[in-house]
């Protein structure tokens, strides 16, 4: 009668083992759901450099700033990708890190590439969520932001079912644990530990998920491209026929002097070619004038009869 009971107990475990590895394979999917972004409105900069007044405004900023009763309720990944300019690259660099530290984020990573007056540099930035508009808005006063997106994507539901399915695991391996202790048969122990691995890997899986879910959504992730540029480029402050005439006037100046650069260094780079070009021009020249002068100085040759001397006097 033991041995019975046993043998329906695990059967029972097999079925409850299938239905929880079709709920394994949706979470999976929803975790790849979870995973994708999208773009937001620009905003623009007018040009200042960075200071610790900017800092201290950022941070006043970060105080007042209060979470929305969705965010409290929701469970919240927040991404942003900046693209941003410089004219002082070294100093915008040095701010990054400052307000990473001053929001109480972390640099995940920082690459810097080029030449001094050409350089750039990327990062990732990881701040609390609560932080994460104010570090944005301080970040904006240091560079010239061309181009900025935001995105929020709710994990809710899948963290819910991986919370679930982490549960009813635990509950399996509790079980499991029982059976074995009072399991006689040695195939029913290497059964009973054989599920017992494959439910400790399962649990290990849907904790790590959870756990990849709490930093996500303890701490936003900002993509920061920055470039070092000698002028920097006219964002426009709205929508208005004003706001677009500079924008066009800005960009028409920069055009010009882009054109003017451009066609110096082509005229340096061609240099040797226009070298050859007027050396070859001047021998040629050179040549035609001496044929010229040749031309010039022969005496004009009268036609001669055949019988007596040009000017026509008798022979004798």
């Amino acid at each position: 009668m033991k041995k019975r009971t046993i043998s329906v107990a695990l059967s029972l475990f097999v079925i409850l083992s299938l239905f929880t590895g079709c709920g394994g394979g949706a979470m999976s999917a929803t975790d790849n759901a979870a995973m994708d972004t999208a773009a937001a409105p620009a905003q623009g900069w007018d040009g200042g450099e960075y200071s610790s007044e900017a800092a201290a405004t950022g941070e006043a900023a970060a105080s007042a700033v209060q979470p929305s009763a969705i965010r409290q309720n929701a469970k919240l990944i927040l991404t942003a990708d900046v693209y941003a300019e410089t004219r002082d690259f070294p100093t915008a660099d040095q701010a990054v890190q400052d307000l990473t530290a001053q929001y109480g984020g972390y640099l995940e990573s920082r690459a810097v590439a080029g030449n001094e007056g050409d350089r750039s540099a990327s990062y990732t930035v990881r701040v609390p969520q609560e932080r994460f508009e104010a570090f944005l808005g301080a970040f904006g006063n240091t560079c010239n932001i061309v181009r900025q997106s935001q995105n929020a994507e709710d994990v809710g539901q899948a963290y819910f079912d991986a919370e679930t399915h982490l549960k009813t695991l635990k509950t399996k391996h509790e079980r499991l644990l029982a059976l074995l202790d009072k399991s006689e048969k040695m195939e029913d122990i290497i059964q009973l530990e054989t599920a017992l691995s494959e439910t400790e890997y399962e649990i290990e899986q849907y904790a790590g998920t959870l756990r990849r879910y709490d930093d996500l959504v303890g701490f936003s992730t900002i993509s920061i491209q920055l470039g070092e540029v000698r002028d920097l480029t006219a964002v426009s402050q709205g929508n208005t026929f004003l706001s677009d005439m500079q924008k066009a006037a800005a960009s028409g100046t920069r055009g010009v002097t882009v054109f003017i650069k451009t066609l110096i260094l082509f005229m340096i780079i061609i240099w040797p070619l226009l070298a050859v070009a007027v050396i070859v021009l001047a021998v040629l020249l050179a040549i035609r004038r001496r044929r010229k002068a040749r031309k010039a100085g022969d005496p004009a040759k009268g036609p001669q009869s055949p019988g007596g001397p040009p000017d026509g006097t008798p022979k004798t």
